[in-house]
């Protein structure tokens, strides 16, 4: 670093566009602020929050992360934007890392190109204000890619930061496991063979082990009962599968566009592709490939075997924003960039605002449930039955809207294998009467099974101030037949 007269080292100048990108971050994540403070909570936002209420060494669906965050947000009272404050923070993180590993990996001018492209991404924008385990995944993967590339060139001594990344990755997500295939096929070519005869990447092991010790001790006591949802899904005792077998991959491809972006996601995967061919020359992109395609593999896997998740693949676009980011074929790139990020905007402003929208352009998913639980409660004392009335989610997730907006009023559970298992009393609730909502859009098939016999109410309607509103369904569950037992 150059020096002045004087013999004092002279401060690196920040260029326009850097200057530019960090006002843009800053000015995005108090936009973020406002919209999470602003939204209901979604569903899953609603069912983690639930898990902070039973807190416990890790719980079926993923690992505890999420739960113990909110735990420690909510600990003075809930209050939308502090809930969500840990994602929007992994966000923001997620951002500077990309921008150090694009910088250390190529230049200034590719790290500031990919996290310029990270602010686009749809599924990154919009999941910045959920509360849920994605976005510390993200950061935490983030961290583990740029803290093995720095151990292995130059830093070993950062071993010990991949280890804490992988352990503190896992505990937010399974899918991090993942990002072993991109530490391993970086070791097992020729010049890193090398690092198998140091401390460094069995330091790491150790560490990520130890951290993520609480989810294996977990399932160790619950039969593996992680294992086994996964391994159902689409099943009984598993998670939703959502699309016949083969007809997965179409459905996740398709996906994508809205995720990556319509012309944001192509440009990432032809990034990788490029990455894999360049790799062959250059360890760098090789780095990128293989912290990409694992992942994309997986989801094409999945959904060829019916399992629809299409939200899984988005580890894989960190590595497609920095290959992006140094190749940056530059009308195409532009065009992505600008495009998906003005989408990104637009949906992002346009959340807080959805009721007030015309009918044809409203998506309502989100609005509602506050109202029609308090509804449900109001029908549920009406039955004069105190100490044997819960409320009935067909699914988890109306059974999390139930608990989170009547906390402490009424029991809720659902009769699908879920979280709701291991919390629910010896007896599970069977034989208790049950009030249920579902969307009037929605089918009732299962809810009459977990019932002995179901009589429809009155449906509630919740009016919206651009016009119309959300109907929902409202029925009288008598005889609940019980929440599963957990293993």
């Amino acid at each position: 670093m150059a020096g002045d007269a004087g013999g004092r080292s002279t401060p690196p100048r920040v260029s326009a566009s850097g200057r530019w990108l960090v006002l843009g971050i800053g000015l995005l994540a108090l936009a973020r602020v406002v919209v999470a403070a602003r939204i209901p909570v979604i569903d899953d936002e609603a069912y983690y929050w639930l898990w902070s209420r039973h807190l416990a060494l890790s719980y079926l669906d993923h690992p505890p992360l999420v739960a113990w965050l909110d735990a420690l947000t909510t600990a003075a009272g809930r209050t939308g934007w502090l809930l969500r404050l840990p994602a929007m923070l992994a966000t923001l993180a997620t951002t500077a890392l990309l921008y150090l590993l694009g910088r250390d990996l190529f230049d200034a001018q590719a790290g500031r190109r990919a996290a310029a492209l990270h602010l686009a991404v749809p599924i990154f924008a919009l999941q910045a204000v959920d509360a849920i385990p994605d976005p510390l995944l993200y950061a935490w993967w983030a961290l583990g890619l740029w803290a093995f590339w720095r151990a292995v060139h130059g830093s070993p001594r950062l071993w010990w930061l991949c280890g804490a990344a992988l352990g503190f990755g896992v505990l937010s997500k399974y899918p991090m496991i993942v990002l072993l295939a991109a530490a391993l096929g970086v070791l097992s070519r020729p010049p890193y063979r090398r690092w198998w005869r140091t401390p460094g990447p069995y330091t790491a092991g150790i560490l990520a082990a130890v951290l993520a010790a609480p989810v294996l001790v977990w399932n160790a006591r619950h039969g593996w009962a992680s294992l086994v949802f996964w391994l159902h899904a689409g099943g009984a005792q598993g998670p939703p599968g959502g699309n016949p077998r083969g007809w997965g991959v179409l459905a996740n491809t398709a996906v994508q566009l809205a995720y990556g972006g319509p012309l944001l996601f192509p440009a990432m995967l032809w990034a990788l592709w490029r990455s894999w061919r360049e790799g062959r020359r250059d360890e760098r992109f090789a780095f990128l490939a293989l912290a990409g395609f694992p992942t994309l593999l997986i989801v094409a896997l999945g959904g060829l075997l019916g399992v629809d998740r299409p939200n899984w693949a988005a580890p894989a676009y960190l590595a497609g924003v920095l290959a992006l980011g140094a190749l940056w074929p530059p009308r195409w790139a532009r065009a992505a960039f600008a495009s998906t990020l003005a989408l990104s905007l637009a949906v992002l402003a346009l959340l807080p605002f959805v009721p007030a929208l015309p009918p044809a352009l409203r998506w309502d998913e989100l609005y509602g449930w506050r109202e029609v639980t308090a509804e449900v409660v109001r029908r549920a004392d009406a039955l004069g039955d105190p100490g044997h009335v819960l409320l009935v989610g067909q699914r988890y997730n109306q059974a999390a809207y139930f608990g989170y907006y009547a906390p402490d009023r009424l029991p809720a559970s659902t009769a699908r294998w879920s979280a709701f298992s291991f919390w629910a009393p010896p007896h599970r609730f069977a034989g208790w009467q049950g009030i249920a909502a579902v969307d009037a859009r929605d089918a009732v098939g299962a809810l009459r099974r977990d019932c002995a016999r179901l009589l429809e109410q009155p449906p509630y309607t919740v009016p919206f101030a651009g016009g119309g509103g959300r109907t929902f369904r409202l029925f009288h569950c008598v005889g609940y037949r019980g929440t599963p037992r957990a293993p």
